[in-house]
């Protein structure tokens, strides 16, 4: 089972693009641990490129002391596992629905790092998920940072415009506030603003989504697994004790935040049909409620660095950057590849970075 567990989790986390190099490399890893580390004789390990399964047989003879009267003095015992890593398909989640941008259906890592998943391996923690004005780090950093954002007082989305860009022209009052991202003047925005369409906070129990209801979704987790291929009801801006207790909990620490590849301005069944596919399931507190609703199809692990809300002191970096507080809610922090214990089974059909390790047989 180790070597099958670390077998797989080699090829799935390997830096490199190559099959073949990412196969040798699980072959290596569990061989290693059947063999040099849980005493295995030999081990023969496979791995199949296209699913990333990973089989190991591995044997070990020993001596035997009654049958050696009947001329078999040894015996040789076998054994056999399969593990595999991909995209997680349950979890214990944050409230939140992310959009990875296009293009979300892509292959592969080439989402990762669209999206902006920081690399576990070369993750720092803190360090990753702050911009560090002023020197050339910024650039760095700045292509991992996310601030969650809620919906102002009045109303408004806060939206990036193209960098070295003009402000586009001030739509109606109350909808759109455009602010510059692109801290270092470059070609590329430094931070990217989940906000508007790019975001929901989500009725994950199909109740209605109260504000203690979210409070112990997130100090607490959920009595059921949240699955991919489901739809979700979005819900109003989280009030501000919310943000007190992403502070208080999840800061500094990985959560998991549902990823969303599509949006239906009504019930799924009846308003959106097209949208669905045979394995969706919905959640919702009433058929014929009024709400969005959006389709989750896998899952990415956040970092949260710093919350800003009425409340809690201080304030946080990318917010004064940007201009946004006070009156604007946000959660600063960067997406990561890697896995979690929360993580359910694999079978989650978009790779944004978040992955669980398993034994299939």
């Amino acid at each position: 089972d180790a070597g099958a567990l670390a077998g797989a989790r080699a090829f799935c986390f390997s830096s490199s693009q190559s099959v073949t190099q990412k196969r040798n490399q699980a072959i290596a890893a569990g061989q290693s641990y059947a063999v040099s580390q849980n005493g295995a004789d030999v081990a023969v390990v496979t791995v199949d490129g296209t699913t990333g399964d990973v089989k190991v047989d591995a044997s070990i003879t020993f001596d035997t002391f009654f049958l050696g009267v009947l001329g078999q003095p040894e015996l040789t015992a076998v054994a056999s596992a399969t593990a595999a890593c991909t995209p997680a398909s349950s979890a214990f989640v944050l409230p939140i629905a992310y959009s990875c941008q296009k293009p979300l259906l892509g292959e592969g890592e080439e989402d990762t790092d669209y999206c902006s998943v920081k690399d576990w391996d070369d993750f720092d923690g803190i360090q990753d998920c702050n911009l560090n004005t002023g020197d050339a780090a910024l650039g760095k950093r700045g292509d991992y940072i996310y601030i969650v954002v809620d919906s102002t007082e009045t109303g408004e989305q806060v939206v990036c415009y193209e960098p070295n860009g003009s402000i586009p022209a001030d739509p109606p009052s109350g909808t759109i506030r455009y602010v510059d991202c692109n801290f270092d003047n470059d070609d590329d925005n430094d931070v990217e603003l989940l906000s508007g369409g790019n975001k929901s906070w989500l009725d994950l129990g199909g109740t209605g989504g109260s504000k203690p209801q979210m409070e112990e979704w997130i100090t607490k987790g959920l009595s059921h697994p949240i699955l991919a291929h489901t739809w979700f009801s979005g819900q109003p801006g989280a009030v501000a004790d919310i943000y007190r207790t992403l502070n208080t909990e999840t800061k500094n620490t990985q959560v998991v935040v549902p990823v969303f590849d599509r949006i239906c301005h009504g019930y799924p069944n009846t308003t959106c049909p097209l949208q669905m596919d045979a394995a969706d399931t919905v959640v919702t507190p009433s058929e014929t409620a009024s709400l969005d609703y959006y389709h989750v199809v896998s899952f990415a692990l956040f970092y949260p660095t710093c919350v800003e809300a009425a409340g809690i002191p201080g304030s946080c970096p990318i917010n004064d950057l940007l201009g946004l507080r006070p009156q604007v809610k946000s959660v600063e922090g960067c997406f990561i590849s890697g896995f979690d214990p929360n993580l359910g089974g694999g079978g989650g059909t978009v790779d944004t970075g978040a992955d669980v390790v398993y034994l299939k047989k």
